[in-house]
């Protein structure tokens, strides 16, 4: 220990005698610029000099363990972080295969899921062609932290007597309360359906629902008209499933062999062979993105399939950061405030004759804006992504008193609460169905997004593909292909410009005023559609007088002629230009 300290005790007397000027006297420093002073006249090429010459091997002979740098930071990667997660993650991992019977193979099958791989992230284990039949109890097929689901096949519903059967384990970790909910053999599919409530779930999810399907190969003398009977079979069950459970995240996986079904609005997540080259074992998601890592590991004893290890990796929308909207309420209030201060003006002294019409169109502008600002005030809504539009704040209040009535152990106050919860939702949707119904009438645009959010349909993603290729000057160019800079304009002197008598009625702008589109967002004036279509009567007659004025002196203000452009996608390709509108 000796030996390790004199190098050191002498780097620190280099230090303080010989590379810093100040000496000793450096180290009695209590501030931060003092510190600067230092670090800008130390020397710190010399002492390295002399620790690499002199004390390196030196301290190196008697603990190497002293120059070894430590490893900053943590692992990284999906898999790492879903098993830091342990319960908690947004959807089930998924291993499929299938066994060609798993009797025999349940000691491997339990040590598989519990390797190092698939640990933490095997919530749902599901097996085709397990082979089981009533004889075989349950007991012999349990497997310790998993609740097993048998869909044995028997000679009666399939006509077969051995083969085929469903086996789906469920980890206890991330779900105990599991039922089947649909049974279904004969003989050109098993079906078995199991409706789970995991520990922990993202919002946008109310339950998980697992579709286990097997399709046993078919000669190919019937081979259609089984293939057609065995989609008409599935596709009416998920139909029944989407209609009673809207909100679940439903999942269809099994081994359809040589069956050609396509689901709408699923995705199929395994894109690697199951048995030789060809994919047989496949698994349905509603979810985008949900899985994006398919794993092919080996086989299962001696069965021709691989095991097929999916991960996900969907990112809950909670997650997500919120939107900030701006939005004015137009109370009966608000408005009638807002049509007495119009009623009030004397427009006359706004603007005076002598000024250009570009002052007049600013200062009517600015002013009708800022009666607007002043009378409606906008203000800012944070709007969560997996926010529903029914759950309004009484809705929330009750949820918070409900969860406080659990906490402090007042079970009788909690089940009121939780009654009057169900019944506030239960009102709120109805109200909102009913103001769907109103919208269909006046606005069906609006209402069909409403329906949209009520039904859980995802939005159009119409947000451009990332391309370095692409150019904002081709687009720039493309909307300006008809334009050509050689052609000279006649330039026209306003004063001997002779129009014939042209004269702008207060009711025809009263009329345009009163069809405005109250959806639509303001223009480069700031000025909303929708209180230029409430204070009509009020404002005709000042925009009667600017239209005169225009044509009066044959300008048009700077403001009219500009305007606010935003580009929009037809299609997902930003290559075809042909694609993109304004």
């Amino acid at each position: 220990m000796a030996q390790l300290l004199q190098p050191m005790l002498v780097l620190v007397l280099v230090f303080t005698l010989v590379l810093h000027p100040r000496g000793v006297r450096s180290l009695e420093f209590a501030d931060y610029n003092s510190l600067l002073e230092i670090k800008n006249t130390l020397n710190t090429q010399a002492l390295k000099e002399i620790w690499d010459t002199n004390y390196r091997q030196q301290v190196k002979s008697i603990d190497p363990g002293l120059l070894k740098t430590k490893k900053r930071g943590r692992r990284a990667g999906v898999r790492v972080n879903l098993s830091r997660r342990k319960g908690r993650i947004p959807l089930p991992g998924i291993v499929l295969t299938n066994a060609n019977s798993v009797i025999h193979k349940l000691d491997e099958l339990h040590g598989l899921l519990n390797s190092k791989r698939l640990s933490n992230l095997s919530q749902i284990v599901c097996i085709t062609e397990s082979w089981l039949t009533p004889n075989i109890t349950r007991s012999r097929t349990e497997l310790s932290g998993y609740d097993q689901f048998r869909n044995d096949r028997l000679p009666e519903d399939s006509g077969k007597n051995i083969g085929g059967g469903i086996l789906v384990y469920i980890d206890k970790k991330w779900a105990t309360n599991n039922k089947i909910i649909f049974n279904h053999t004969d003989n050109n599919c098993e079906l078995m359906t199991i409706k789970s409530r995991p520990h922990w779930l993202p919002r946008e999810f109310s339950s998980v629902i697992t579709i286990s399907c097997y399709t046993p190969f078919t000669g190919q003398s019937r081979l259609k008209d089984s293939q057609n009977a065995t989609i008409n079979t599935i596709l009416a069950h998920v139909k029944d499933i989407e209609t009673t459970h809207p909100d679940a995240c439903i999942m269809i996986m099994g081994d359809f062999n040589q069956l050609p079904i396509k689901l709408n609005n699923y995705y199929q997540i395994v894109k690697k062979p199951t048995r030789n080259n060809r994919t047989l074992d496949k698994c349905f998601v509603r979810v985008k993105n949900g899985y994006s890592h398919c794993h092919q590991l080996g086989h299962l004893g001696k069965s021709d399939h691989h095991v097929m290890h999916l991960i996900p990796t969907y990112r809950p929308l909670s997650t997500n950061k919120p939107t900030y909207v701006s939005c004015r309420k137009y109370s009966d209030e608000n408005c009638n405030n807002l049509l007495a201060c119009f009623d009030t003006t004397i427009w006359e002294n706004l603007t005076c004759e002598d000024d250009n019409i570009d002052n007049q169109n600013n200062i009517i502008s600015d002013y009708i804006t800022f009666c607007t600002d002043l009378c409606i005030p906008p203000k800012t809504i944070k709007k969560q992504p997996n926010h529903k539009p029914w759950i309004t704040k009484k809705i929330n209040r009750l949820i918070d008193q409900k969860h406080y009535a659990h906490q402090t152990g007042n079970k009788k106050l909690y089940h009121k609460l939780k009654r009057n919860v169900s019944k506030a939702i239960r009102k709120s949707k109805q109200e909102y169905s009913a103001k769907i119904q109103q919208h269909l009438i006046n606005e069906p645009a609006r209402a069909w997004n409403d329906i949209k959010k009520l039904s859980g349909l995802p939005a159009n993603d119409t947000s451009p593909t990332n391309n370095t290729n692409f150019q904002p000057n081709e687009l720039n160019n493309f909307f300006c292909r008809f334009e050509k800079s050689d052609i000279k304009q006649p330039t026209v002197d306003p004063t001997k410009v002779t129009t014939p008598h042209f004269e702008i009625k207060e009711e025809t702008v009263l009329k345009q005023l009163k069809s405005l589109n109250p959806r639509k967002g303001p223009g480069p004036d700031g000025i909303i559609p929708k209180v230029l279509k409430l204070c009509a009567y009020q404002l005709a007659p000042v925009i009667t007088r600017l239209f005169s004025a225009s044509i009066e002196n044959h300008t048009t203000p700077t403001l009219w002629k500009s305007a606010i452009s935003n580009r929009y996608l037809k299609s997902t390709s930003l290559l075809n230009l042909k694609n993109t509108g304004l």
